[in-house]
């Protein structure tokens, strides 16, 4: 199977969670408190093919969060997941020649640190934008996933030399969440230009900063162990993102209920029901399909709005130039120098 469930035991424990235990062990708070409820024992973690599934990783983040440490959680872990010392991933994203190369690594083996999180990247004129996309329909976890994945890149901006005040004059963050109550926090967190209530969870900076020179040069142990736990990360993408990819490859011929249903191995009955409990439904996901198809025939030259409405599926470009708005605030015309990477 290529996709897994929010019930699938698919997350390794030793990046997925270790980590937050210990950061809430020091403020006080039990293992033992925060695993109750999941089915999940404290002395099982540590085994090395220890595997939670996302629906578990969510109670955890949630109880965490309420107990101890509100919106804060995923911008404080983002420091201690990346200077781990028992992840490989870590110390790689820390030693390269440059912040461009750290990114690329980072992408290459972004299972290993954001499995739920699905990232397109987009180049516009002389900025670089990272969209993260729900994969596995939990909320809590979705926005959790998304600020840590964040924090992790204001993180290593951070490393490889760029100063609060060179952030917060170049890179902005766009998320859909409405704000939070102790916005300051994040704004201490996050130095950034922050915007909530948008259409899309976005990060941009100027390509610029790709050239940021690091320090160290990346051990050939430490590449080798990258790839070798790359192996005990998750093998498939969530199901959201898969039937995304799905729907997608079937463009510009309209898919159907009854497609998706069968890639899946499901029932039409069954694959509607699935995608209740992922708290999406069918013609949702073709629209964000769409949407991410869009952008990738903004490669093609000269590709005129009925072109690209017919590639899409659309009946006339009356109907694409609408949803294209829906999706971006922007008219196609203004964005058709827009590439994906």
């Amino acid at each position: 199977m290529h996709y897994f469930l929010q019930d699938d035991p698919c997350l390794p424990a030793r990046s997925s969670l270790m980590e937050l235990l210990a950061l809430c062990e020091r403020r006080g708070l039990a293992a033992n408190e925060l695993l109750s409820g999941t089915s999940l024992f404290a002395a099982d973690l540590h085994k090395p093919n220890a595997r939670l599934s996302p629906r578990q990783l969510d109670k955890v983040i949630q109880r965490a969060s309420r107990i101890n440490y509100g919106d804060t959680l995923p911008l404080l872990l983002a420091s201690a997941t990346l200077y781990q010392q028992d992840l490989p991933l870590g110390k790689l994203l820390l030693q390269q020649k440059n912040l461009g190369k750290a990114l690329a690594c980072l992408y290459f083996f972004r299972q290993q640190l954001q499995p739920l999180v699905s990232l397109s990247v987009l180049c516009h004129q002389d900025r670089l934008s990272l969209y993260f996309s729900d994969s596995i329909g939990l909320a809590p976890l979705h926005q959790f996933t998304i600020e840590h994945s964040i924090s992790l890149l204001l993180v290593l901006f951070s490393h490889y030399g760029l100063d609060a005040n060179s952030c917060r004059k170049h890179v902005r963050i766009e998320l859909c969440r409405p704000a939070p109550a102790l916005l300051h926090d994040y704004r201490h967190h996050w130095p950034a230009d922050i915007h909530f209530m948008q259409r899309h969870n976005r990060l941009s900076f100027p390509l610029a900063f790709l050239q940021q020179p690091g320090s160290t040069a990346t051990t050939k142990e430490v590449l080798w162990l990258c790839r070798l736990q790359r192996h005990y990360s998750p093998s498939g993408m969530g199901l959201l993102s898969y039937s995304r990819r799905f729907l997608q490859r079937c463009l510009p011929v309209q898919p159907t209920p009854e497609q998706l249903a069968n890639e899946l191995g499901l029932s039409p009955a069954q694959l509607k029901r699935l995608l209740r409990q992922h708290h999406s439904h069918f013609s949702q996901l073709l629209d964000e399909a769409r949407q991410q198809h869009a952008l990738q025939l903004m490669l093609k030259p000269k590709q005129s709005n009925r072109q690209l409405a017919s590639e899409l599926g659309y009946s006339d470009e009356h109907n694409f130039r609408r949803a294209f708005k829906r999706w971006t605030g922007l008219q196609p015309s203004v964005i058709k120098d827009w590439f994906l990477i």
